[in-house]
Order: structure tokens, then sequence, then C-alpha cells
């Protein structure tokens, strides 16, 4: 079956409802428009004058918008510094609430999502790795960033903070899910966990590569996270 037939077929199967027989209706759609590149891109208005149901129209329309996600997902920046990484997330610089999100990138690291993990309160926020690593195996992700902030202003990463990273290296380990940093937001700032570096959310004053580390003792003093 040629690409053609193939496209057909499916636009059949779009505009077919109850009252609309596909058969043989969308060869003659894309020979109405010219081109199934125009049908697609149609406005509602011209479909349903063209003979496509209301229903059908709509289902077109959707198509299409989620044919420009994918387009999107596949187009989007690689995420190869922290800076790029929180651009996602612009909001944690200076958010009075504690939140935790989850960002898992394919192999090339390119985002798959941004999505909400967890929010608590001024001081704390509650999650476990399962609600990390859950949703990123349901995106097949191969790799993740966690990024959460400090209400408090400060970046540097907390005793807590380190000794849950570990556990969330430890969880990707068993998954053979890439972990790729785990970075804290605050006061305009952010710091590296992984790498023990900081710098401006708005400004490139650190937009190098990602580093990793070996695993060993971390040192959390502000001294260990300021920009260098």
């Amino acid at each position: 079956m040629s690409i053609l037939a193939r496209d057909v077929l499916a636009i059949e199967a779009l505009i077919n409802t109850s009252n609309e027989p596909g058969a043989g209706v969308g060869r003659a759609l894309v020979h109405h428009f010219g081109s199934l590149r125009a049908l697609l891109v149609s406005r509602r208005g011209e479909l349903i004058a063209a003979g496509v149901s209301a229903e059908g129209a709509r289902r077109i329309a959707a198509t299409r918008r989620l044919a420009a996600t994918l387009v999107r997902r596949r187009r989007s920046r690689r995420l190869l510094s922290p800076r790029l990484v929180l651009q996602l997330v612009p909001h944690l610089a200076w958010h009075p609430v504690e939140e935790v999100w989850l960002i898992p990138v394919d192999a090339t690291l390119r985002a798959l999502g941004c999505m909400l993990i967890a929010r608590g309160n001024a001081a704390s926020c509650a999650v476990t790795p399962d609600e990390i690593f859950g949703p990123a195996l349901r995106h097949r992700a191969r790799g993740v960033f966690v990024v959460h902030n400090h209400p408090s202003g400060d970046p540097t990463p907390s005793a807590a903070d380190l000794v849950f990273t570990e556990r969330l290296q430890d969880a990707a380990r068993l998954l053979s899910v890439r972990f790729e940093d785990h970075l804290v937001a605050g006061g305009g700032r952010f710091a590296s966990v992984l790498s023990r570096r900081c710098g401006a959310m708005q400004s490139p004053s650190w937009d190098g590569p990602l580093q990793r580390r070996p695993r060993g003792p971390v040192d959390v003093s502000a001294e260990s996270v300021e920009a260098r």
C-alpha cells in the first residue's frame, strides 16, 4: 500500500461518523483541497463547506494539534546546561512554596515533558523516588532532571537534598535510567547537586556543559556552590 493510500484511509477513519460513510470520501477531499497538507491545515468552516461533518472537522483539527505537539518536541532544544533546564520552570526562581518538578528526557537530552510532582509549603516538600520514576518510565525516558526550589532564597543544597539525590541515583541505576541532575532554585539563583556549582537563573554566569562527578562525600557549605 502506498503512503498516499494509507493517508487517505487515515483521513477516512477520522471523518467516518455514524451519518457519514468514509469510503472514497478521503480521496475526494484531498482532490478538493489540492493536497493532503492543504486538507489537514484547513479551517473548520472550510472542511464543513467541503462536506465534512462538524465531528469529522473536530477530529481533523485535534489530529493537527497532536501532530504539531510531536513536531515541537522533536525540535525542542537539547538540555545541555542547567540554565536550559531551568528555563522550563522559571517561576521557581522566586516561588514562595516549595515544589518538586520532573523533566524526563530522551537519549539526546530533549525534554519529553515537564511535570509538577509535589507541592509542599514554605519550608519543605515530601516526595519519594517512586513518584519521580513512575512518570519517567511512563514517558519512556532515558534520563531525568529533578528540580525543586528553596523559598528561603538560598539554593544551597541541604543535607536532606543530598540524601534524596543519592536515593534518586540508586533508583535510577536499578531502572537503567540516567540521573542527569538535581537542581535547586531560589532567590533568582540555582545550584546543581551533582556538580556542586551554582549560577544566576537569568544570566549565563554558569552555562557550561553538564558535569558528572563520582559519588562520595559532598561539601554542603555555602562556598561549595558559589560560582567560581
